[in-house]
């Protein structure tokens, strides 16, 4: 499952701005806008971008109410609950999230006050196509308080499985990072998400950046600065686990039902020694003979294989829900475990056939 952004080359950590030292949100906002010019220059970096939530974290990302122009909301309904996301047009470039339509919002700009009225928002795909199933998102007008002036969506960018790989695309609205509030005062985040593209491996970055930011800001609370890789990673170390133990269990399911097979066909071919030596000392060629045996035991497996198929279809539904873009009917892990018991039951034919084909018809007629 691609994950909507391209987690190579990308080094993430993120910054607390204590409202200690910057109590006024447009303090907090100059600040955002004096690193992201300054993370620009750093050498190597291609591009730098501040969120308040990247995709894939551990921290729940910001949830908040979002009222469409022209779509009103049914009596006792509520509107549609959807993830919010500030974020400053450098975000897209350093996570590489695509551009499907439209234009991205323009960079913070910090006034006196730092209140920049909220006029443009960019959406994600999933957002667009929730509200308007044949496009035409562009133009249109969401707002996320009742008494907020109308915004306008200038763009919209590929999806992103926010909460999970195993979870559909989240459906997300994007926000300038500095914007104004409902009241129209100031607002600006104090806890930020940081993201550098690199040609390069991204650690090779965290040294300079971090003498960057020290000129920049020297008291600034750098934390958890890791790959993007490895935040993928981590989101699949659940997964992973219960992977792997499912695959180990059924390995050694597979190994028992082989081990049990190749035991009991060995022993029934085994008893049919004497019969071997009869067919050879009749002029039976010992090819034909092995062909027999191994005939014979094949077809007895295969309708083992047919019973264990039909009873897995109507017992693996109940695997439905731990699988993810897989069918409890998958046809190729199926043939693929049908196919390992036939052939291990033709090896268990094949080899004592052999043997007692090799056997003296003699021998072969005084063995019990």
């Amino acid at each position: 499952v691609q994950p909507g952004f391209d987690a190579d080359h990308a080094l993430s950590f993120r910054i607390a701005l204590p409202t200690a030292t910057y109590p006024s949100a447009a303090d907090a906002a100059r600040q955002i806008v004096s690193m992201i010019a300054a993370l620009d220059a750093t050498p190597g970096v291609q591009a730098a971008g501040i969120a308040t939530h990247l995709p894939l974290d551990a921290a729940a990302a910001e949830d908040s109410a979002v009222f469409i122009e022209g779509q009103p909301i049914a009596p006792g309904m509520l509107p549609g609950i959807h993830h919010m996301v500030f974020a400053t047009p450098g975000y897209f470039a350093a996570m590489n999230i695509p551009m499907v339509a439209g234009r991205l919002f323009a960079a913070p700009v910090v006034g006196p006050d730092s209140a920049t009225p909220l006029r443009d928002v960019v959406v994600s795909q999933a957002f667009a196509a929730k509200y308007w199933k044949n496009g035409g998102a562009i133009g249109k007008r969401i707002r996320m308080f009742p008494l907020d002036p109308w915004a306008t969506i200038v763009g919209v960018v590929g999806d992103l499985h926010d909460d999970g790989l195993e979870q559909p695309p989240a459906a997300v609205v994007y926000i300038p990072m500095t914007t104004a509030t409902a009241a129209g005062a100031a607002w600006s985040p104090h806890d930020v998400a940081v993201v550098i593209r690199s040609a390069a491996d991204p650690v090779a970055l965290a040294a300079p950046v971090r003498r960057t930011l020290t000129l920049t800001a020297p008291a600034l609370p750098i934390y958890r600065m890791v790959p993007m890789r490895s935040v993928v990673v981590d989101a699949m170390a659940r997964t992973t686990f219960i992977v792997l133990l499912l695959g180990i269990a059924a390995a050694l399911a597979m190994a028992i039902g082989a081990t049990g097979i190749y035991g009991v066909i060995a022993f029934l071919v085994s008893l049919r020694t004497r019969e071997i030596g009869v067919r050879l000392a009749l002029g039976a060629r010992p090819s034909g003979v092995r062909a027999m045996v191994v005939r014979r035991a094949v077809t007895d497996a295969a309708i083992g294989v047919v019973a264990g198929i039909v009873a897995a279809l109507l017992l693996t539904r109940v695997l439905a829900g731990a699988l993810f873009d897989v069918s409890p009917a998958d046809p190729i892990t199926l043939g693929a475990a049908a196919l390992v018991l036939l052939a291990t039951a033709a090896a268990a034919a094949w080899l004592p056939a052999r043997r007692a084909s090799r056997l003296d018809p003699a021998q072969a007629l005084r063995r019990e």
